[in-house]
């Protein structure tokens, strides 16, 4: 029997000085690169985000940018969701530009309200800096295809996610019946317009690439873009 205390060995990492931002598209992957100023990246641009709101049928509309606390052992079942190509930046970097970890919540966290009424969307409308960064521990997912939606559930807590919010006194409250509303909803109003969230080129950590074939073109960017790296 080990009589010590406090002494169990951290055997596995769970989470990353790193944090990923996913996409689908090695495209994106460029434009998030391309030069700003001097050794500055352009950055991860905001996009209009909705999270619905567990135990209630609100959701809120936000302005956000999303990275994975997820070490690189445990990426593999995440790109399957959110696409195969990634940039890793220094956690250290993203706090200070005011990235937070999520809030994960259920149909029973307590000090929340678990209604839909209108005294429920006053309570998240007064603190959305809370509000903002509030998820569902499980739910569904929702996917479009050739304009047909599809939904999986989706364990979002696996995530750790971490977001950087921008313009909450113009985040959203509403209520729904549906989630199809939430979606349509989404594509009517004001897209993000905020500046990107730039960093340094020596503040990524890693890129990951889908397939083999992207190599090539991303070998001549960064010597086109960064030939001193």
């Amino acid at each position: 029997m080990n009589s010590t205390i406090g002494s169990y060995p951290e055997r596995t990492n769970i989470s990353s000085h790193t944090l990923f931002h996913f996409t689908s598209s090695y495209d994106v992957i460029e434009k998030i690169l391309s030069p700003s100023s001097g050794q500055r990246i352009s950055g991860f641009k905001f996009s209009k985000i909705y999270e619905k709101i567990a135990g209630t049928k609100l959701a809120y509309f936000v302005d956000s940018i999303s990275f994975c606390d997820i070490p690189l052992s445990m990426v593999k079942n995440h790109v399957n969701w959110y696409g195969a190509y990634a940039i890793g930046i220094k956690r250290s970097v993203l706090k200070t530009l005011g990235a937070s970890p999520v809030f994960y919540s259920h149909s029973k966290t307590d000090r929340i309200p678990h209604n839909s009424n209108s005294n429920s969307i006053d309570f998240f409308k007064s603190s959305p800096w809370f509000t903002s960064r509030l998820k569902q521990v499980y739910g569904k997912q929702v996917f479009e295809n050739d304009g047909e939606l599809y939904f999986k559930n989706r364990k979002f807590y696996n995530e750790r996610e971490w977001r950087i919010v921008g313009n909450i006194e113009q985040m959203e409250v509403v209520s729904y019946k549906n989630e199809s509303e939430l979606i349509h909803y989404r594509k009517r109003i004001a897209p993000s317009y905020l500046p990107n969230i730039e960093v340094a080129i020596d503040d990524i950590e890693y890129i990951l690439l889908e397939k083999s074939t992207d190599l090539p073109n991303f070998v001549s960017f960064v010597s086109t873009h960064y030939p001193t790296l």
